[in-house]
């Protein structure tokens, strides 16, 4: 006899979550990041839904919309970002809608079957159910939703067609026997865990970045090193020696990183502000290598200007030194410097005229 499947208690009246694995039909939507461009990947989940009744076939159109837009709205409310690192993921949830009556679990081809009931409750006497989805177990899951489920209550169920599970537990807090709500991490209030519990309508949810990392762990999602490479960090863990935008690079004067964030040689070229062997100048070094009358041509050879372009230097007119007498600190012209014990007989005619000495006689 085939074991029932495990059945988590609900809040009330309200969402029940059948938590056993999905059945052995085709392979369930799985991601990758391997092709991804701009490591960016968005992640496409089939849900095909079929209207049983009159009453919810009535409502299809309009419910296929709203619930689609709601589940990616809440799915896709902040960047998901995978492993910490700069790969992102976008969920999308692409809702179908199968001719009345018929059934999808029959035939699941595309997605996750959905029945859709007009009546208060589903036959499990909730207003929403849903397989676990086991994505290791590549399977497509099912359930039976009510047309009164809300868009909050829908993005709900959905995350476990993603195979994730509940973010509460119920449990004897009060040791009285009564089964109480409980979230297993108090901190998911803020916005309040999409995964939580099955909401009022109004309650401010969304995906959070826990559940990215569990996403990440079921379907054996990793980010490329590549991904890694130009994110302005020099991330060793992936291998890089460096990054272009970050500041320092980690590469050597003499180095540049590549676009694998590998530091590679800078080869000697012109114009690289240093004057290399083989070079007369270099037009960004400072300075550039060539005389006054010359330019540095784009080839780093020193070129010499035309004649009317040429600053003509002239040699400059020496004029007499004005010398100082250090002893009697008083300025006079020529070589004739008064030294200690000049007298008039021996001193030069400038020095004598420092001494006072009289007139020379003829």
């Amino acid at each position: 006899m085939k074991p029932a499947p495990k059945i988590l208690i609900s809040l009330g009246l309200t969402l029940l979550l059948v938590a056993s694995a999905g059945t052995s039909s085709k392979a369930n939507t799985t991601l990758s990041f391997a092709d991804a461009k701009n490591c960016e990947q968005q992640f496409t989940i089939g849900v095909v839904l079929a209207f049983s009744d009159d009453g919810s076939a009535a409502k299809a159109t309009e419910l296929t919309t709203n619930w689609q837009k709601e589940i990616n709205s809440y799915w896709n409310s902040s960047p998901h970002i995978i492993l910490g690192g700069p790969c992102a993921v976008y969920y999308h949830f692409q809702l179908t809608t199968l001719p009345q009556a018929e059934d999808c679990t029959k035939s699941l081809k595309t997605g996750h079957c959905i029945t859709v009931v007009s009546s208060a409750l589903n036959r499990r006497g909730k207003i929403g159910d849903v397989l676990k989805a086991n994505p290791q177990g590549k399977s497509w899951s099912y359930g039976e939703w009510t047309t009164s489920l809300s868009g909050v209550q829908v993005a709900y169920l959905a995350g476990h067609l993603l195979g994730l599970g509940n973010d509460f537990s119920f449990a004897d807090v009060n040791k009285d026997n009564i089964l109480e709500f409980e979230l297993k991490n108090p901190a998911q209030t803020n916005p309040f865990s999409l995964m939580g519990k099955p909401f009022p309508a109004n309650v401010n949810a969304a995906a959070l970045p826990e559940h990215d990392a569990q996403i990440a762990a079921l379907y054996n999602l990793t980010c490329p090193a590549a991904c890694f490479c130009g994110n302005s960090k020099v991330d060793v863990g992936q291998g890089e020696m460096c990054d272009s935008k970050a500041t320092p690079t980690g590469c050597k004067a003499e180095e540049t990183c590549d676009q694998s964030c590998q530091c590679q040689s800078t080869p000697a070229r012109c114009g690289d502000g240093k004057i290399n062997p083989g070079e007369q100048c270099d037009p960004q070094a400072s300075p550039k290598g060539c005389t006054q009358n010359q330019v540095c041509s784009p080839a780093c050879l020193c070129i010499d200007l035309p004649a009317n372009l040429q600053t003509q230097t002239t040699t400059p007119v020496s004029s007499p030194t004005t010398q100082v007498d250090l002893t009697l600190g008083k300025p006079h012209s020529g070589d004739g410097i008064c030294e200690v014990g000049e007298t008039c007989t021996s001193a030069y005619d400038d020095c004598k005229a420092v001494l006072n000495c009289p007139p020379r006689i003829q």
